[in-house]
């Protein structure tokens, strides 16, 4: 939807085409949370990234075809193609590398290898590129290009569904119903081919003493942090997830019961070096 507006309107508009929306949601997410997120320089830095990003596609589709006019021209094709690309990709490794420097997360965290709706995003930025040749063309012709739009987007959701259907909402771990489908499926396979898998059962101890103390936000950014060291410490084919209020586990394929040994002593490990800053309490 925002790339039609990348090509339409000049640069230094784009700040506000892209910080309007992205407040409304930030003040939806406090309504629905119930509480304040200090959301500002989250804010401030996804509007500056879409509107660095969006500046540089707006410019390298003029320097490439200097007119928004003509839907099947090849120049214009070509530079809309590119101009799309570098949205797409620019918005895709700018915010994982933010996410990398600003969060101390890792390349693995910040999804960068999770490629899978690249190539849907590509496609809703050039529908933009139709909408806005349409719209120069005549303006009434974008109506029923906003309701392929919306259905588009719409589908594109399926998978989003799916991920929020697997995953626990606070910590972003495996839910506990996912979870035991993966253990059970592990079980088949362990019984066909004869292969070895361990899971790991976790509790961490004193969680309601830190509520307690501190409050339940920082409770929240124990176990949000604990979730990402346990993350860190085992394979990428392994499976975390939230099994309880504090407690995990992991799904370790192909390892038996010594080498799980040594995994939940390194997660331990880990855990007990850790420490957190807690910004809602002294």
């Amino acid at each position: 939807f925002f790339f039609a507006g990348v090509l339409l309107l000049p640069p230094f508009l784009l700040i506000v085409l892209f910080a309007v929306p992205l407040w409304l949601a930030m003040v939806r997410n406090n309504r629905e949370d119930g509480y304040s997120h200090n959301g500002w320089s989250d804010l401030v830095l996804s509007v500056a990234i879409q509107a660095l990003i969006g500046s540089s596609a707006h410019w390298l589709y003029f320097a490439l075809n200097n007119h928004l006019n003509e839907m099947v021209e090849i120049g214009q094709v070509f530079a809309a193609l590119v101009a799309a690309s570098v949205y797409v990709m620019g918005n895709y490794l700018l915010f994982r590398l933010a996410d990398v420097i600003i969060n101390a997360a890792t390349w693995r965290e910040s999804g960068l290898w999770m490629t899978d709706t690249l190539w849907a995003e590509f496609v809703m930025a050039y529908l933009g590129y139709i909408v806005a040749v349409l719209w120069v063309v005549n303006p009434v012709m974008i109506l029923p290009m906003f309701g392929v739009l919306v259905l588009i987007q719409k589908a594109l959701m399926l998978p989003k569904l799916k991920h929020e259907a697997q995953t626990d909402s606070k910590t972003g771990l495996l839910n506990i119903r996912y979870f035991n489908r993966l253990v059970a499926d592990a079980l088949t396979r362990a019984k066909q081919t004869g292969r070895s898998f361990s899971v790991i059962m976790a509790d961490l101890d004193f969680l309601r003493r830190i509520n307690n103390n501190y409050g339940h936000l920082a409770g929240d950014m124990v176990l949000i942090g604990v979730s990402r060291i346990i993350q860190r410490s085992v394979r990428h084919e392994d499976a975390v997830g939230r099994f309880g209020g504090e407690e995990f586990a992991v799904l370790l394929p192909n390892i038996d019961q010594e080498e799980a040994y040594a995994v939940a002593e390194r997660i331990r490990i880990a855990i007990e070096e850790c420490w957190f800053e807690v910004p809602t309490s002294q």
